[in-house]
C-alpha cells in the first residue's frame, strides 16, 4: 500500500483550521450593542477630520513615533550585528575555541526576546517614569536579540569553505569574516532589517497607545472620546507612511542586482544609519522630545519571600500558560492559513489585489484597536484575542 502524501497546496492551508474554533468562538457570544458604534467607525473611514488643528496635531504625533521608531531601529540593528556575530559558531571557531560561548550567547538572548515590548515599556516605565527613553528602549530591547538570533542563524548556516582557507593561511579573523561571511549576509541583513524598520514603526505606534507618546497617544485619545472622523485622519497619515516605506524597501532590494553593488549599497545604507541617528535626535529635540534630559531613575522595591511564594502559590499559572499558548497557536494559525486560503480560492488578478487590500488596511489597525472594535460586538474571549493578533 502506497503512502498516503498530502499535496503542498493543501499543506498551506492547514494552518487556516484554526479559524473554525476562533470564528465558533467569536459569533457565539455575537451581540447587536456596539453595531451602530461598530458602523460609525468604519464610516468615519470615508469622511476623516480635515480641521487643520486636527491635521497639525496628528501629524505631530507621528513625527514623534516615526523620530522614535527610527532611533530604536538603528540601535537595534547595530547591536543585533554585533550579538549575532558573537552568538555564532562561525565566530569562536576563528579564534580557535569551542562552541559554547556561542551556546550561552543565544540562551541568554532568549530571555529579552521573549518579552514583548509593550512589557518592556510597561516595565521600564516603573523604572524611568514618563521618558522617550522607556520607548525607544522598550523596542530596541527585544529587537536586538530578535535580530541576533536571525542573523546568527544565518550567518552558521553559511558554507564557510573559504573562510576555512583563507583562516588557515594567516588571515585576521574580523578581516576574514568582512570578506569571506558578510557579502552573502548582505541581502539577508538588507531584507530583514527593512522588515524590522516596518515593525519599529508598528511598535512605536502600540506604544503611544498605552501612554508614551506619538500618534498612538492621538489614536487612543480620540477612541476614547469617540470621535472616530479624528482617528481615521492619524490611520490614514500613518498608512501613508506604511505604504511609502514599504515601496521603498521594495525599490532598495530590487535595485541590488549584482555582488558589487550589493556590497556598495550596504555602506551606503550603514552610513545613512548613521545619518538618520543624529537626524532623529535632532527631529525629536525640535518637537520638544528632549532625550538629553536626565532620566529620573524610580528604584523598585523587590518582592520578600513571602510576596514571592504568595504569588506563585495563588496565580493560576498552568491556566495562564496554556491559554497564551493557545491564543498563540491560534493567531499563528490564522497568519499563516488565512492568507494562502485567500489566493486558492481567489487566484485571480483582480482577487489578489482585493486582498492586498485588506490586509494593508488590517495591518493599519494595531491590534488592541481590533480587538476593541470585536468587543463591541462580542463578549472578551480567548477567540477575540486570537482572531485580532491573527488578522493583524
Amino acid at each position: 500500500m502506497k503512502n498516503l502524501n498530502i499535496s503542498a497546496p493543501i499543506l498551506c492551508i492547514l494552518p487556516a483550521l484554526a479559524l473554525i474554533p476562533v470564528l465558533n468562538g467569536v459569533i457565539a457570544d455575537v451581540h447587536g450593542g456596539g453595531l451602530h458604534v461598530l458602523y460609525n467607525f468604519f464610516f468615519a473611514a470615508l469622511h476623516p477630520s480635515l480641521d487643520p488643528v486636527v491635521i497639525q496635531s496628528a501629524w505631530r504625533g507621528l513625527q514623534t513615533t516615526i523620530a522614535t521608531a527610527l532611533l530604536a531601529w538603528i540601535i537595534s540593528m547595530f547591536l543585533g550585528l554585533l550579538l549575532a556575530l558573537l552568538s555564532s559558531k562561525v565566530f569562536w571557531q576563528s579564534l580557535g575555541t569551542g562552541n559554547w560561548e556561542a551556546s550561552i550567547i543565544r540562551r541568554l538572548l532568549a530571555i529579552p526576546r521573549s518579552v514583548h515590548e509593550l512589557i518592556w515599556g510597561l516595565l521600564l516605565l516603573q523604572v524611568f517614569g514618563i521618558n522617550p527613553w522607556v520607548a525607544i528602549l522598550a523596542i530596541s530591547i527585544p529587537y536586538s536579540s530578535l535580530v541576533a538570533r536571525v542573523l546568527g542563524d544565518q550567518l552558521d548556516s553559511l558554507d564557510i569553505k573559504t573562510h576555512i582557507a583563507i583562516t588557515q593561511v594567516g588571515g585576521k579573523t574580523l578581516s576574514t569574516i568582512t570578506t569571506s561571511l558578510l557579502p552573502p549576509m548582505i541581502p539577508i541583513i538588507n531584507s530583514y532589517g527593512g522588515y524590522r524598520l516596518e515593525c519599529a514603526l508598528r511598535g512605536a505606534t502600540i506604544l503611544g497607545i498605552f501612554g508614551m507618546g506619538g500618534i498612538g497617544t492621538e489614536l487612543y485619545l480620540t477612541l476614547q472620546s469617540l470621535e472616530f472622523r479624528e482617528m481615521w485622519t492619524s490611520l490614514w497619515m500613518l498608512g501613508a507612511v506604511m505604504v511609502s516605506l514599504e515601496s521603498f524597501l521594495i525599490w532598495w532590494q530590487k535595485s541590488s542586482s549584482t555582488s558589487h553593488k550589493t556590497q556598495q549599497q550596504f555602506c551606503i545604507s550603514i552610513g545613512m544609519m548613521l545619518i538618520l541617528f543624529l537626524i532623529s535626535i535632532l527631529w525629536l529635540e525640535a518637537l520638544d522630545v528632549h532625550l538629553i534630559s536626565s532620566m529620573n531613575l524610580n528604584p523598585l522595591t523587590p518582592p520578600n519571600f513571602n510576596e514571592v511564594k504568595k504569588a506563585i502559590f495563588e496565580l493560576p499559572w498552568i491556566n495562564l500558560i496554556s491559554n497564551t499558548l493557545l491564543m498563540t497557536l491560534l493567531a499563528a494559525g490564522i497568519a499563516i492559513g488565512t492568507p494562502t486560503l485567500g489566493l486558492l480560492l481567489f487566484p485571480t488578478k483582480l482577487g489578489t489585489s482585493i486582498q492586498s487590500l485588506v490586509w494593508a488596511f488590517l495591518r493599519l489597525i494595531p491590534p488592541p484597536l481590533s480587538a476593541l472594535l470585536l468587543l463591541l460586538c462580542t463578549s472578551p474571549s480567548l477567540s477575540v484575542a486570537a482572531l485580532a493578533l491573527g488578522l493583524h
